[in-house]
């Protein structure tokens, strides 16, 4: 009896291991074809020696005390084709006389 039961054991459990072994098989070969079928861009080289602008768009409302420093921030930046554009969301005069002051400095704001 116990040789019955041990053969039934194993025969399942070999039933089982082959269904493992077949579904590993099934999933490398379906992400080989996968891979092989996967479309991909062809290399080429940068046709354009420009490098594109870039708009900076800085919402400031009262921040008198932060908008000299976000913009020296940026323009310490090494990309050289960009603009900012500051917009004063009905803040106190202080921060329009200040951006003003700074677009004598900095030739790229525009305030």
């Amino acid at each position: 009896m116990v040789d019955i039961a041990l053969d039934v054991f194993n025969y399942i459990f070999t039933v089982i291991l082959i269904g493992v072994f077949l579904t590993w098989i099934s999933l490398i070969f379906s992400m080989y074809k996968s891979f092989t079928r996967t479309p991909y861009l062809d290399k080429f080289g940068n046709t354009s020696k420009e490098i594109p602008k870039v708009s900076i768009i800085l919402p400031a409302r009262n921040e008198e005390k932060f908008i000299g420093n976000c913009l020296e921030s940026f323009v310490r930046q090494d990309y050289t084709n960009y603009e900012i554009i500051t917009v004063d969301d009905s803040s106190d005069e202080i921060l329009g006389r200040l951006l003003r002051n700074m677009q004598k400095k900095v030739k790229r704001l525009f305030p």
